[in-house]
């Protein structure tokens, strides 16, 4: 990451923050060596990717079963191009593809993953994270920023990079919470998911339990989109989460950040010849590994409660800050 990038942001959260708002306290960021790099790398589950089928022929199978629908369950994918060729015949390809990198910290301005933090300045209005609150109904909350950050690691490997639909940019920040005031706000974050008032009722809530159970087994169910599995209501889109354990809930924002990059139209279906902006995600297509401070050597699918996978994962004075690598269901048509 360039030195002016991390300018760049940083002149625009100071132009885009309000200055009369009140900022909460949040955990300490400790700067350590960046993660973004071999250590990353070294700490990826690479099986995670799995399942891998060309034309139609399972290839390799991984620790997390796949229960999405398969797009690459045919010998020879057409697409369309445009004249004087019209269509292009390809073989299909699908697996899950590791490409971004998502942070959920309670530190405002603190990039784990980049050994770089602004935690010392940040400026009047900048919403903290921290240690979970009650709101006025009396539940516990947690509020976490996060960071989207891009990271294509087979691309950085060097695999597979002739191939079309393969990410092969820069190791760059996409998104920042810590300037979204739909993020940072509930009340604002309606603008962003009117429907929200359409399932804030217990019958929407009760439907969460299928997607709860069914999420255990790495099947989430899309239909319930409206639902996060055991992290409750994908509602509202915003860093103010159910507290269930500081890991747990740096989860739950992680998904959250997945979702809200759909509603902002940053977020696609990669299907066989195009990527189709889905304003409903589709929480079959991805995973996420926590792979910071402490990794865990096998992934979770969205909505899988943390007793499988969140145990010691946050020890004592290093700060709540966390790091996720996500991997997305890539249905690919290989020319």
């Amino acid at each position: 990451m360039e030195i002016k990038k991390l300018g760049l942001v940083w002149i625009s959260a100071l132009l885009l923050l309000s200055s009369n708002a009140n900022a909460a306290g949040g955990g300490s960021c400790l700067v350590q060596q960046p993660f973004v790099g071999a250590e990353l790398l070294s700490s990826t589950c690479y099986s995670c990717m799995l399942p891998l089928k060309i034309a139609a022929v399972p290839i390799a199978v991984g620790p997390m079963p796949d229960f999405s629908p398969d797009e690459s369950n045919i010998p020879v994918c057409v697409c369309p191009m445009p004249p004087p060729i019209f269509v292009r015949i390809g073989i299909p390809i699908s697996f899950f593809n590791p490409t971004r990198v998502i942070e959920p910290v309670t530190s405002p301005l603190c990039f784990p993953s980049l050994g770089i933090s602004m935690s010392d300045v940040v400026p009047p209005g900048m919403l903290a994270g921290g240690d979970a609150t009650k709101t006025k109904d009396g539940a516990p909350r947690t509020f976490y920023q996060s960071h989207e950050l891009i990271f294509p690691i087979m691309g950085i490997l060097q695999v597979m990079v002739d191939v079309a639909c393969m990410e092969n940019s820069d190791i760059d920040v996409a998104y920042l919470t810590e300037v979204d005031p739909l993020w940072n706000v509930d009340s604002l974050g309606v603008f962003l998911t009117p429907e929200a008032i359409l399932f804030g009722n217990p019958i929407a809530a009760l439907a969460c339990v299928a997607d709860a159970v069914s999420s255990q087994v790495f099947f989430p169910l899309d239909p319930l989109f409206w639902c996060k599995g055991s992290h409750g209501m994908a509602y509202p889109m915003t860093g103010n989460i159910g507290s269930k354990g500081m890991v747990e809930d740096s989860a739950s924002a992680a998904e959250n950040m997945i979702y809200g990059m759909h509603r902002r139209g940053l977020g696609t279906h990669d299907s066989m010849c195009y990527k189709i902006p889905t304003p409903i995600w589709k929480k079959s297509d991805y995973r996420l590994q926590i792979v910071k401070p402490i990794p865990h050597p096998i992934g979770f699918g969205i909505g899988q409660s943390g007793l499988v996978w969140d145990m010691a994962k946050n020890p004592p004075m290093i700060g709540d800050n966390f790091v996720y690598l996500r991997f997305k269901k890539l249905n690919c048509c290989v020319f």
